[in-house]
């Protein structure tokens, strides 16, 4: 596993640590929140992306290749919901469809909520209900947006978008979604012998290109363009890494 360990001193170090950490994070999280549905999407996702794919590392660095996968399909759907507000050519589209986002999650809560008061008249899962009501859940959701209209699937998302993304929905989507259920589709790497550091290094590559299209979107839209050049030529030296490392 020493290349992958290779990459993946390269990847916390120079690229989570050095341009993420201390060049981009600090500057998209310290966007005022207030107000700009655009910047609170960009700032939650950054954050999410960036723990999950230190979690990749560590699964990686431990031979889990498979299930560094599954973070990989979060980030890979965190990119394509950004993708899909970054699509539009007017800020106010934008805004609107982050608002659409935003609110979208509120009001799957509330829902929720209801659907458990109806279980609780029931007098079914109480002992669950009785645990999430101690913790003072309530009905208060944000204003609905004007227009609202829930985010469409990750499938139509990809499709609407077209091209590479309509491409890895149907072929490296897929195949990271099947790694979350009990299948023998998603299980190779449990029920025979297979080659670990390239699994390992696969996966690394795959990851690490989602959580690049996630920060380049988020340098996009939030019109940080500045920033860009440190995350390509850390993205051009791992790529350079990654072809000596193997051709070795």
């Amino acid at each position: 596993m020493d290349k992958v360990a290779t990459k993946l001193s390269f990847i916390r170090d120079h690229y989570i640590d050095a341009v993420i950490g201390k060049e981009i994070f600090p500057i998209v999280t310290s966007i005022s929140l207030t107000g700009n549905p655009i910047a609170i999407v960009c700032d939650f996702f950054l954050r999410k992306a960036i723990k999950s794919l230190d979690a990749v590392c560590l699964l990686c660095e431990m031979g889990f290749a498979e299930d560094a996968l599954v973070l990989g399909r979060t980030i890979f759907e965190l990119s394509l919901y950004l993708q899909i507000i970054a699509s539009s050519d007017s800020i106010e589209q934008r805004r609107w469809k982050a608002e659409c986002f935003i609110y979208d999650g509120d009001r799957q809560r509330v829902t929720q909520l209801k659907k458990l008061e109806i279980l609780k008249k029931q007098g079914r899962c109480l002992s669950w209900i009785e645990a999430i009501d101690a913790s003072k859940s309530n009905f208060e959701t944000i204003l609905e947006p004007n227009n609202f209209v829930s985010p469409k699937s990750i499938k139509d998302m990809a499709i609407e978008l077209g091209g590479k993304w309509e491409c890895w929905y149907h072929s490296l989507y897929w195949s990271m979604s099947k790694l979350t259920h009990p299948s023998g589709l998603g299980s190779n790497t449990y029920i025979k012998n297979y080659d670990q550091e390239l699994e390992a290094s696969g996966a690394i590559k795959i990851i690490l290109a989602m959580h690049y299209f996630l920060t380049d979107c988020t340098l996009n839209i939030l019109e940080l363009e500045r920033l860009r050049p440190q995350l390509d030529e850390c993205m051009k030296s791992f790529r350079s890494l990654s072809e000596c490392s193997e051709a070795n």
